[in-house]
């Protein structure tokens, strides 16, 4: 009877250390948000002793609908010869109501059998048999998330480069806006400008972020450039957001700005200035063999001549486009005053075919390094 007795005791002992081997806590940042706004989730385990028998399973999946969920660290180490697991994740929250985070994880404990097997003692294959798996149900955290009239919620500073605003005609004007801060910067969205007369380039939203407890900080950024004859007027955005700080709705403003376009000279106009002023001179008439000369020399020159690997690029280019736009976009980008004259023609009321403007384009590119 005694030796049944020791037999249970030891046992309850084996049972009890199996049982308070390891302890979980979980902790939510905040237990009241908003819509889109982030919340810092931290799960701990705690070993009685360095846990180098166990191997943890924890993938918690986020709800489409709810929430979405991203790992922030996962660390691992041993304070006075007892070990700490932590796993951080930002949840970003969806919907309004109450949210709960009901996780579980797997602890896979390694037992005799298995380290025997796995030094290769024995032959036979027990497979999983050789781990003790454990699910633990995690504490539910909940969260009330509440509504506000954004859906850009942080908070945040505007910053705006412009080129001078005096330009020449198909001259690009540029502008660059920057948002930088703290937020859901996913949700910003593309800035749209349509002007009359007024070709606008954007680029595609750009972000530079780095994830943190409170959600993502970093840069989000914007180019454009607007191209155009006529004096234009880029009008003024605003984009509105929810400050967590002060719990109230601000306002990014983009003020709208007035552009000068110096308008060139046509063809036409220059040539009966010309016509008017010259005088015929037969001492001109040197100067125009010698020009004459030098234009069939440049020919010959250019018969012969192969293209750099700048024209070479160029020119490659150039053939791969399919549209209109798409070429007067590189051709503006690469040099505006050199094709001036064929972005007017392709801009013109009856614009010239997309195979005549790149032989014209290519042509004049390699006859300026002629």
């Amino acid at each position: 009877m005694k030796r049944n007795l020791g037999s249970l005791i030891l046992i309850v002992f084996v049972l009890s250390a199996e049982l308070f081997s390891y302890e979980w806590t979980a902790y939510a940042s905040k237990k009241e948000a908003y819509i889109n706004d982030s919340v810092h989730l931290k799960y701990e385990c705690d070993f009685k002793d360095d846990g180098a028998l166990y191997t943890i399973d924890f993938y918690p999946k986020a709800d489409a609908k709810l929430f979405d969920l991203r790992l922030l660290h996962r660390n691992e180490k041993i304070l006075d010869g007892k070990k700490r697991v932590v796993f951080e994740y930002v949840a970003k929250l969806k919907q309004a109501g109450e949210v709960s985070f009901d996780f579980k994880v797997h602890m896979k404990k390694t037992t005799l059998d298995s380290i025997v097997y796995t030094s290769g003692s024995r032959d036979d294959d027990k497979g999983d048999s050789n781990f003790i798996l454990d699910e633990v149900d995690l504490e539910t955290l909940k969260v009330s998330v509440l509504e506000h009239s954004t859906s850009i919620i942080g908070e945040f500073t505007l910053e705006v480069k412009e080129d001078k605003k005096e330009i020449q005609a198909y001259e690009p004007y540029h502008l660059d806006v920057k948002i930088s801060g703290l937020g859901n910067f996913d949700d910003i969205k593309a800035i749209k400008y349509t002007i009359d007369g007024v070709k606008v380039f954007s680029q595609k939203p750009l972000t530079q972020l780095t994830l943190t407890k409170d959600g993502y900080k970093g840069e989000w950024s914007q180019k454009f450039a607007f191209v155009a004859q006529k004096d234009f007027l880029i009008p003024d955005v605003e984009i509105a957001y929810f400050d967590k700080k002060t719990s109230s709705i601000k306002r990014l403003h983009i003020q709208k700005t007035q552009v000068k376009v110096q308008e060139i000279y046509k063809k036409e106009e220059l040539l009966d200035e010309v016509s008017e002023s010259l005088k015929f001179n037969f001492e001109y008439l040197y100067y125009i063999l010698t020009f004459l000369a030098g234009c069939l020399v440049s020919k010959i020159k250019f018969k012969r001549s192969k293209m750099n690997s700048e024209d070479t690029l160029f020119v490659n280019k150039v053939n791969k486009i399919k549209s209109i736009n798409e070429l007067s976009i590189l051709l503006i980008l690469h040099n505006q005053k050199l094709f001036q004259d064929i972005i007017r023609e392709m801009d013109s009321s009856e614009p010239i075919s997309l195979v005549k403007a790149k032989k014209k384009a290519i042509n004049l590119k390699i006859k300026k390094r002629l």
